[in-house]
């Protein structure tokens, strides 16, 4: 679980120069080879320009105090105390548990969003804290449930997260290992859909090659991770946007 005293990443640095701290270590999944349950939906405007924007809502359930959470891979250890503390009501956020996990700012206004795929075998709920920090900067944060915990089984479930909030006008898709390797797969897919990649402890899927996109990318990985070595990270990045940013 990540440290509560660290600043996580923002959705933001994938569209800007800031930096971000490195993640601890955490597993990285390997998709497996049978074909995915959703074929590729491509968008009819895929060969117009793709956004560069500058940056990038459900009422809180009662009796969560009693809701059992499973004992689920995280990024660092099963769900615990720390997701716990992040699911507590919040006087400036909407927080979801329907179909995964969302947190939201309050309010009507137009914001950013991210769709952020978990890594394979990780419960939504292991990455609230870091939905926590990210809503209360101003995304609207999506963690959506995966079929069998396996993003590769729902590659575009980002399409219907977007589907639901009319709202957002800009949208960076992420995830976490497996998590991570589908989200570029989904921002390949659909490139006018979005407007930046966040990658943590990931790499870009086999088959998918970016590196002619306008599309401002993060990727954050751990120095230490032997799951994801940083060998990999380097000769992967190679198949990333141009303005990709790498912080380890």
């Amino acid at each position: 679980m990540p440290s509560a005293a660290l600043a996580p990443p923002t959705p933001s640095q994938a569209l800007g120069p800031a930096e971000a701290p490195a993640p601890t270590s955490g597993p990285a999944e390997r998709p497996p080879a049978s074909a995915t349950s959703e074929p590729p939906q491509k968008d009819s405007s895929a060969s117009a320009p793709v956004s560069t924007a500058d940056s990038l809502e459900d009422e809180f359930p009662t009796g969560l105090s009693d809701l059992p959470l499973p004992a689920a891979t995280s990024p660092d250890g099963p769900v615990g105390d720390l997701a716990r503390a992040a699911l507590r009501p919040h006087p400036d956020l909407r927080i979801t548990l329907q179909d995964g996990l969302e947190i939201a700012p309050m309010g009507a206004t137009s914001r950013p969003g991210l769709v952020f795929y978990p890594g394979g075998n990780v419960d939504p709920r292991a990455y609230a804290p870091l939905a926590r920090a990210w809503a209360l900067a101003g995304y609207v944060v999506c963690i959506p449930a995966m079929p069998r915990r396996l993003a590769i089984l729902a590659p575009n479930r980002a399409s219907a997260v977007m589907a639901r909030h009319p709202e957002v006008q800009r949208w960076v898709v992420g995830g976490h290992s497996l998590g991570g390797v589908v989200a570029s797969m989904y921002a390949g897919w659909h490139p006018q859909r979005v407007s930046g990649l966040m990658l943590l402890a990931a790499v870009p899927g086999p088959v998918v090659n970016l590196s002619r996109r306008a599309l401002p990318a993060l990727s954050v990985y751990g120095t230490q991770d032997p799951r994801v070595p940083l060998l990999e990270i380097t000769t992967t990045a190679r198949r990333l946007p141009p303005a990709s940013k790498l912080v380890g």
